[in-house]
């Protein structure tokens, strides 16, 4: 979890005191699986971004005996980027890929980036393919290398179909995950079912293989930047979408300035043991839970410190909280 400080100095002359108060709170996290824009909000200077790729589409089969192959899955890019508060961003979430029927050549996974192409990129899968005797290798998974990015990884490749008079179709690979390169199928045909427990923290399942005669492959069954599954053996059965890719940006919005509640601003007579009563908001639409650390100094120039009350090292002495 990422946190800010945000700090507001009130001056309270408590004998011959001087009080600071920072307020934390927690972040702010959205997610895309669409194109859009986004707005940085006022005083939003950074934003951590995810990209995955959308994951390519299964392969047709347009013949009695061998599988299609299954699509590979979106690669996976992150950085931390430099936003100017009410500018507007591109948000561009890569598309599915698509999964033909027959031997049309099924669509690769769309990229997916984060204000231009050149400023962070996911690459998407490459499709699956159908096989005219036999039966090609998987669609690779989207290449980290191509992409933009402070850490990127690859998504899976798709498994190759089945090579057999009984054809069936390969599953689709996983997408990247956020510490891991994207789970490929085997390129010698082992099951149509795609392995959920192989699935990488934060990466998106591949897609089924066509598990019978004529069985087109499946979509993903969940998560974002799988590739579809290929189709079985038969004329003109369809392979299985890919699935579309995702953006998640994480950010902090400052909290409002806090008021210093009592003692009053410039209040004199305090006691030495004075409590303090202060309230802050949150800016962000959903609110999160606030803390405090209140400083207090032996001078105006607030450098020499005579005690911290920190909240996030200990509540001892706090009570109420803001939401």
């Amino acid at each position: 979890m990422i946190k800010r400080l945000a700090k507001f100095l009130l001056v309270i002359v408590l004998i011959t005191g001087w009080l600071g108060i920072q307020v934390v709170e927690a972040v702010t996290t959205d997610t895309f699986t669409t194109t859009t824009t986004w707005t940085a909000p006022t005083g939003v200077t950074s934003v951590t971004v995810e990209v995955w790729g959308g994951g390519g589409g299964g392969g047709g089969e347009n013949a009695t005996t061998d599988g299609g192959g299954g699509g590979g899955g979106g690669a996976y890019s992150i950085s931390v980027i430099t936003v100017v508060p009410a500018t507007i961003y591109t948000v561009t979430v890569g598309a599915a890929g698509t999964g033909n029927a027959g031997c049309t050549a099924s669509t690769a996974g769309g990229d997916s980036w984060f204000s231009t192409a050149g400023t962070i990129l996911a690459k998407g899968g490459s499709p699956g393919a159908c096989s005219t005797g036999t039966p090609p290798a998987g669609g690779a998974g989207g290449v980290a290398a191509s992409g933009v990015g402070t850490t990127k990884f690859s998504g899976g490749q798709g498994e190759k179909g089945r090579n057999n008079n009984a054809g069936l179709g390969g599953y689709g690979g996983s997408s990247a995950g956020t510490a891991a390169d994207g789970w490929s199928g085997p390129q010698t045909w082992s099951t149509a079912t795609y392995p959920t427990g192989s699935t990488p923290t934060g990466g998106g399942h591949g897609g089924d293989g066509g598990a019978t005669a004529n069985a087109a492959g499946s979509a993903p069954a969940s998560g974002n930047g799988g590739g579809g599954g290929g189709a079985a053996d038969g004329t003109n059965i369809s392979g299985g979408n890919g699935a579309t890719g995702k953006i998640i940006l994480t950010y902090n919005k400052p909290p409002n300035a806090p008021s210093q509640d009592s003692p009053a601003n410039s209040a004199t007579g305090v006691s030495v043991t004075p409590t303090f009563l202060m309230t802050a908001t949150d800016a962000d639409t959903t609110a999160d839970k606030l803390g405090y650390k209140v400083t207090i100094y032996s001078n105006s120039a607030c450098t020499t410190v005579v005690q911290t009350n920190d909240q996030a090292v200990s509540s001892t002495g706090w009570t109420g909280s803001d939401a």
